[in-house]
């Protein structure tokens, strides 16, 4: 599973590019964007967006990420059969419940599927339990040709999934459908290198950020002791598109504020300090796009990111980030990004 230079598991590096702009992608067509997320901030974000409202969004957030695990195995289907490898049902679960543990999702292992399932499975550590009901639903519809769902039963850390045929294609399955299609906008160049490991062809640097720990299912983020996941970026960008067009502008500014104060409170909390230049430089490995070092004028603090995952939650974390390095309140202003590019002013505080 793992390599023996780097440690990294070995679908890792063979299975995805580094790309120098910033980006990480498949490294087969259709080159699906993924990033490495941390999992307290995806919980916390979609916890806190629920308890802030008053309605719970795990239903959307549940579909968005099932749409995009449908969309990636059907992608990874497809080139199995052009290349004629025998496409098992079984052998598929086992495969995928393999990667699972690689990308930091949840150890997971196949069970026999009981009468009138499509599938089943035991979960021991998922990520994000809406995510990967999400994920497992998606997986197992590719597989199987017609609409799942997914639903656990257990308790936070520890249960089964029971993945259900379903009959319809509700309204909110279709509008998610097309917000995944239409991906993220992202520029090419960048001039970013990286030094590979020979052997298994990972970025040596993604070694002494991350550790893995296979039998947790756990990516850890080596500075913090974070638990981080490798992802599809579609799902949940879909998801937080969605959550705009469903409740409303104003839940714009609150996932800035939520990201902000998890940031806020991550940083500040740094062992040994926290250095803005060196977290910036983390970003392209991680997936989250390529920053240029701030520039200030008239008290105003400008940060530009070419190609970031996602507009909401990349502004957020950058404006707590920026709070804890200058301890100082900024008003944020900025614009959605446009041909990959996300400017960001930060005004300070009176």
């Amino acid at each position: 599973m793992n390599c023996n230079s780097c440690g990294i598991p070995l679908g890792i590096g063979s299975g995805n590019i580094w790309r120098a702009n910033g980006i990480i992608t498949g490294r087969y067509p259709p080159y699906i964007r993924g990033a490495f997320f941390d999992v307290d901030e995806l919980n916390n974000l979609f916890d806190s967006i629920s308890d802030r409202i008053g309605f719970n969004v795990s239903r959307i957030v549940t579909e968005g990420k099932q749409q995009d695990a449908k969309r990636y195995m059907s992608s990874l289907l497809l080139r199995m059969r052009e290349r004629e490898i025998a496409t098992d049902v079984l052998a598929l679960e086992n495969a995928i419940a393999t990667y699972a543990r690689a990308w930091g999702l949840a150890d997971v292992r196949v069970l026999p599927a009981k009468p009138g399932m499509a599938a089943e499975f035991e979960v021991k550590h998922p990520y994000s339990l809406p995510l990967f009901l999400g994920d497992a639903g998606g997986v197992v519809e590719a597989i199987e040709g017609q609409r799942t769902m997914a639903v656990w039963e257990g308790t936070g850390e520890e249960g089964v999934i029971h993945v259900k045929y379903a009959e319809e294609e509700p309204e909110l399955e279709r509008r998610i459908k097309a917000e995944i299609e239409v991906g993220i906008e992202s520029t090419e160049g960048g001039g970013i290198t990286y030094e590979y490991c020979p052997e298994c062809e990972a970025p040596l640097d993604l070694a002494r950020i991350f550790a893995w720990e296979l039998e947790k299912a756990s990516i850890v983020e080596r500075s913090t002791g974070k638990r981080f996941v490798l992802t599809n970026t579609n799902g949940i960008v879909a998801v937080i598109r969605q959550l705009l067009a469903e409740l409303g502008e104003d839940v714009s500014a609150l996932i800035l504020e939520i990201e902000r104060d998890y940031a806020r409170d991550l940083y500040s909390g740094a062992e040994g300090g926290f250095y803005l230049e060196r977290e910036f430089d983390g970003f392209p490995l991680r997936g989250w796009g390529r920053p240029l070092l701030p520039g200030e004028a008239n008290g105003k603090v400008t940060v530009v990111l070419r190609n970031p995952f996602n507009d909401h939650m990349i502004a957020g974390r950058i404006w707590g980030m920026l709070e804890v390095s200058e301890k100082k309140s900024y008003s944020l202003i900025w614009t959605p990004s446009h041909e990959g590019l996300l400017v960001l002013d930060f005004i300070p505080r009176q």
